[in-house]
C-alpha cells in the first residue's frame, strides 16, 4: 500500500503500531535504575544485609504507574503506584506501595469487587460514579482514603517529586531474634511544586517529566524511612496496626530514616523493562517477613499468580526480574521467612493462632477520618464537600443517602458541608 509516496508493509504497519503502544505505555508507566545506600547501619532492627553497610550500595529498580483508583472519584485525587526491587546479595526484594499511605479495603476477599465498582461503565467506557460510591457506602473502612483523596485534590504532575509509602505492615528480624512491625516510606527530595488541577489535567505529564528529567542527567533521590513498632505496642493500641486502611500516626511512630534511593538511568527498553517488571511482595530477604497483614496475605498470592499468567511460568529469568546474586548467595530451602508463624485466615483478619493481636470488638472506621476532617483549613474543607457533591449528584438516592450516612458518623459540619452542596444541585436535604 503507497500513501504521500511511502509504501507500508504489514511489517511497517505492525512496527508503527508497536511504537504508539510503547509511546501509550510510557505515559501510562515510567521506571527506572538506580541504587540504594544506607545512612546508617539498621543492625539493631534488621539482620537485612543491604541495611547493614552505609558504605555498600543496592542496585534498584522503580517504576511508576497510573492506578486509575481515583478516576471514578471525579479526578479529586491522583492515586499512582510506587513499586521499588532491590537486587540485594541475598536475592531481590520488592516493595510495592502507593503515592499514599493506606488502602480502600482491608480484606483481600473485597478486591475483586473493588476493582468491578472502580472499572469504567461497560457502555461507555468513562468512569461510573454510581458502581464507584455504592461499593464506598457499604464499606466504611474507605472512608479514610476517600476523605483524603478528596480533600487533597490534584493530580501528580512529576514522578520525581512523588512520595511512595509501602502501605502494607511487614516484619524486621534483629540478629538477636527481636521483631517489630514496620512501615516503609519513601520521601522525595525535590522541591514539590503544587499538583495540577484534576479538571482538564494531562496525568501522562508526570511520566515524561520524570524521563526528562533522567535523560538531562538529574538524579532524582528519595529517602527511604521507616515507621517501627514494638509488638507490646501493636498490642495494646485502640486501631489494628495490620489494617492497611490505617496510619500510624508520626507523633507516636517517628520516621526513621534509613537510607537514600537514588535513580540516575532511564530504560533502554520500555517494553522489557517497564513492561514485563515483576514486583511481588511475598519476594523476601532474610530479616524481614510478612506480618498477619490481611491485604499483604492476600497479595503474596494474587501478585504472582499474575505475574504467571501475564508472562508465564519463567517471569523471574526475564532480566529486569532476575536476581543478582550468586546462586550461592540466595536463601536456601527453609531459610526463606513469611510471617511469625503460618498465619490462619478468619473472618475479619488475618493473625497468628497464639498470641493474636487484640482486634477491637467494633471495627472503628471513622475515628482518623474524622481527624483529618478537623485538621483541614477551610479551603480544603469547601474543596472536600464539594467534590462529594459534585459526584454523588450523579448517583441513586439509596447510595447518597448511605454514604451521607458515613459523612454523618465521621464529622456532623462535613455531612452538612455536602448536604448544602447537593442541594445546590437540585437535591433537597
Amino acid at each position: 500500500m503507497r500513501e504521500n509516496g511511502r509504501v507500508w508493509t504489514p511489517e511497517s504497519v505492525f512496527e508503527n503500531q508497536r511504537r504508539r503502544d510503547l509511546v501509550r505505555a510510557q505515559d501510562m508507566e515510567a521506571g527506572a535504575f538506580g541504587f540504594f545506600q544506607p545512612f546508617q547501619s539498621m543492625k539493631a532492627w534488621t539482620r537485612a544485609e543491604f541495611l547493614q553497610d552505609p558504605a555498600g550500595r543496592t542496585e534498584v529498580f522503580v517504576r511508576f504507574s497510573r492506578s486509575g483508583l481515583g478516576d471514578c472519584f471525579g479526578g479529586a485525587g491522583d492515586i499512582r503506584g510506587f513499586f521499588v526491587k532491590f537486587y540485594t546479595r541475598r536475592g531481590n526484594y520488592d516493595v510495592t506501595g502507593l503515592n499514599v499511605p493506606l488502602f480502600f479495603i482491608r480484606d483481600p476477599l473485597k478486591y475483586g469487587d473493588l476493582i468491578r465498582a472502580l472499572e469504567p461503565a461497560a457502555a461507555s467506557c468513562r468512569p461510573d460514579p454510581e458502581k464507584a460510591w455504592d461499593f464506598c457506602s457499604r464499606c466504611p473502612e474507605t472512608l479514610n482514603l476517600i476523605v483524603r483523596l478528596l480533600g487533597e485534590g490534584g493530580t501528580v504532575r512529576d514522578y520525581g517529586e512523588m512520595d511512595g509509602h509501602g502501605v502494607n505492615t511487614f516484619v524486621w528480624e534483629a540478629d538477636g531474634g527481636e521483631r517489630r512491625l514496620v512501615k516503609y516510606h519513601f520521601l522525595s527530595r525535590r522541591k514539590k511544586e503544587a499538583a495540577a488541577e484534576a479538571s482538564g489535567a494531562d496525568r501522562d505529564a508526570a511520566a515524561r517529566r520524570f524521563y526528562e528529567a533522567l535523560r538531562l542527567g538529574e538524579a532524582l533521590e528519595y529517602e527511604f524511612a521507616v515507621q517501627m513498632m514494638d509488638l507490646e505496642t501493636a498490642w495494646g493500641l485502640e486501631f489494628d496496626p495490620l489494617d492497611c486502611t490505617k496510619i500510624w500516626p508520626e507523633d507516636r511512630f517517628p520516621l526513621v530514616r534509613a537510607g537514600l534511593l537514588t535513580l540516575n538511568r532511564n530504560p533502554e527498553d520500555q517494553a522489557s523493562q517497564v513492561g514485563q517488571a515483576v514486583f511481588d511482595p511475598g519476594s523476601l530477604v532474610p530479616g524481614v517477613s510478612l506480618s498477619g497483614d490481611m491485604m499483604l496475605q492476600g497479595r503474596i498470592f494474587a501478585c504472582a499468580d499474575a505475574a504467571r499468567r501475564r508472562l508465564g511460568e519463567d517471569y523471574q529469568e526475564i532480566a529486569v526480574n532476575r536476581p543478582a546474586a550468586k546462586e550461592e548467595e540466595l536463601p536456601q530451602e527453609g531459610e526463606k521467612e513469611y510471617a511469625f508463624c503460618p498465619p490462619v485466615y478468619t473472618a475479619d483478619n488475618l493473625r497468628e493462632p497464639s498470641p493474636a493481636f487484640r482486634i477491637p470488638g467494633e471495627a472503628d472506621d471513622f475515628s482518623q477520618a474524622a481527624a483529618y476532617w478537623r485538621e483541614l483549613g477551610e479551603e480544603k474543607k469547601e474543596r472536600l464537600a464539594a467534590g462529594a457533591g459534585r459526584q454523588l449528584a450523579l448517583c441513586s438516592p439509596a447510595v447518597r443517602e448511605r454514604e451521607l450516612e458515613l459523612f454523618w458518623k465521621t464529622d456532623r459540619d462535613l455531612a452538612d458541608r455536602v448536604r448544602a452542596c447537593l442541594s445546590g444541585y437540585g437535591f433537597s436535604q
